[in-house]
This record gives C-alpha cells, sequence and structure tokens, in this order.
C-alpha cells in the first residue's frame, strides 16, 4: 500500500495488486506460518529468545502450547478470550518468567496457549506486557522493537512526524481526534491485525457512499473461520492522516462491544494502515501514536 503526501504533511495510500484481488474475488486471510510476520526475541525462564508478535489488541500475552509443551510450563486457569471469531474459554500456561530484550522481567504470568500455526509465531506480546512502554515499529528497517518510555510533559517532534494523541480506554489507546467523512469515528490500533476492521455502526456510514464489496474469510487466531465483508474505504483521517482506498473488513467482532457503547463507529487499523509510514511509535505511557513519513523513495515491505 504505497503511501503519498500531500502539501499539509498527511498521508494517502492505495492498496496493493494483493488487496486489490481479494477485492475482486472471494478470499482467504489467514494469520498462520505462511505469514511472515514481524517478532521481538522473547525469553521464557532463561530459555530461547523465542519471536513472539506484538498485539496491542490483546488484552494477555499468548503462548502457543507447542513452546510450553517444550518449555515443561504448567498448566493454569482456564480464562476467557476474545478473538475475531467470538469469545472462548481456553487454557493457560503459567510462565514464572518472561523478559523482552532489555526491559524488566515480568513474573507469573497466565497466558492463554493457542496453536503455533494460528498466532504465526510462538506467542503474542499483549497489553499486559507492553502498557507503560513504547513499541517501533521501523517498517524501513524490517525491525520491531519495545523499549522503556518515561512520562514526559514536553514532547518535541520533527516535521516529518505525525503526532496523534490518544485516550486510554479499558487498557488501550483510543484515537478520538478521527472522522470518516465529516462523521466522528473512535480508531484503535491492533499490531495483530492483518487487515483493518470495522464494526457494523461504521460499516453503515460507508453504505451511505458505496456498495460493500465481496465476501472475505478470516482464520482467527483460534483456528476459526469468521466471515467478512471487504471494501475499499475512502475518506478516513486521523489526526492530520488521511487515507484513501483503505481496505477496511467489516465484521460484528466481539472485542467491539467494549468501545463502541451507543453502537459508535469503531475502525480497528491493522498492520497494512501502518507500514505505509516508514516507522510508527506506539508510546502507552504518553498516550500518543506518531506517524514518520517516508522518504519518497520508500516502498512499504509486502509482508508485516
Amino acid at each position: 500500500m504505497p503511501a503519498t503526501h500531500s502539501g499539509d504533511g498527511s498521508a494517502s495510500a492505495r492498496p496493493s495488486p494483493e488487496l486489490r484481488q481479494m477485492l475482486s474475488d472471494a478470499a482467504l486471510l489467514t494469520l498462520g506460518e505462511n505469514q511472515r510476520r514481524m517478532t521481538v526475541p522473547v525469553s521464557i525462564n532463561g530459555e530461547g529468545p523465542y519471536p513472539f508478535v506484538i498485539d496491542t489488541g490483546a488484552e494477555r500475552t499468548v503462548i502457543s502450547r507447542q513452546l510450553a509443551t517444550v518449555l515443561g510450563l504448567k498448566s493454569g486457569p482456564r480464562v476467557t478470550l476474545a478473538a475475531m471469531s467470538g469469545r472462548q474459554v481456553v487454557g493457560t500456561y503459567v510462565v514464572p518468567e518472561l523478559s523482552v530484550e532489555r526491559l524488566s522481567d515480568f513474573a507469573g504470568l497466565a497466558a492463554p496457549g493457542l496453536d503455533k500455526y494460528d498466532l504465526g509465531a510462538h506467542g503474542l506480546l499483549g497489553l499486559d506486557v507492553l502498557e507503560g512502554h513504547l513499541i517501533r515499529f521501523d517498517f524501513a528497517r524490517r525491525e520491531m522493537s519495545v523499549r522503556d518510555s518515561p512520562r514526559r510533559r514536553v514532547l518535541r517532534h520533527s516535521s516529518d512526524e505525525i503526532v496523534v494523541t490518544a485516550r486510554r480506554y479499558h487498557h488501550r489507546l483510543v484515537l478520538t481526534d478521527a472522522e470518516y467523512r465529516g462523521h466522528a469515528i473512535r480508531v484503535l490500533i491492533d499490531t495483530g491485525s492483518v487487515i483493518s476492521v470495522g464494526n457494523p455502526a461504521f460499516q453503515r456510514l460507508v453504505e451511505r457512499s458505496r456498495s460493500i464489496a465481496n465476501p472475505l474469510t478470516v482464520l482467527s487466531v483460534t483456528g476459526d473461520r469468521v466471515e467478512a465483508q471487504l471494501s475499499l474505504v475512502d475518506g478516513v483521517k486521523i489526526g492530520s492522516v488521511r487515507y484513501k482506498s483503505l481496505p477496511v473488513a467489516f465484521s460484528p467482532q466481539p472485542p467491539f462491544d467494549t468501545f463502541a457503547p451507543g453502537d459508535r463507529p469503531v475502525l480497528i487499523l491493522g498492520m497494512d494502515a501502518l507500514r505505509i509510514f516508514s516507522q510508527v511509535d506506539i508510546d502507552f505511557t504518553n498516550s500518543r501514536i506518531v506517524f514518520h513519513m517516508p522518504d519518497p523513495d520508500y516502498v512499504p515491505p509486502v509482508w508485516w
């Protein structure tokens, strides 16, 4: 999804050939091992490191059942996990010690266990680990990192950065300075999702200006299939970031219930919408998202 620039420093995007193909035919979008995902090294009980995906849409850190078995982790309590396919009760594994890069160790996590193929990695780092840190996605270098982020009163940024402030809502960062063709919407960033997803209220807004496109089958991290409708949406604006022809899958995703009181339009921004920038910083401590504008010759990665 190449990025283009406008005179006011905003960015617009157009879909890749792969996403255009999705729109012309019914397609299956999977998060399995055939997806090359950006990961960070995670050590568990001094073993590893193992590649984990950063998932800002997950409340809890998740571990693959295969890795838990290899490490001999003990079973924990069963918990309710909210995924795109619905809420499911799954078993957990007790992780005595987990460390991410140079950060402090996290102890005593009860991590839900899912299949490695469905996760596309050995595990997912959720908000229970990410909260209070800065997550950096450097798409230009194909690198991802988690670092400490002290609270600051004055936050300086350069002219090639677009800063969008956020509000904390159920431990997540919700971007309220967002709209679709003049209608206020709520935007969340979900780095565990391949594609952006809209709730039914946002779908009704879009249907006023265009018809919904072809069906799309999404394979959830739980291994279940979810039927959705995929459309190219223009007119989404987040701060001074403008998206043109943003691919959005519309689904009655259960997590929307938390962020859409009163049936408000909600858009969950996936990695396809982030990689048009050379770098994106998600700063949980200071409640802000920083979009770094790419150089003119920047080519977004075909994988994320």
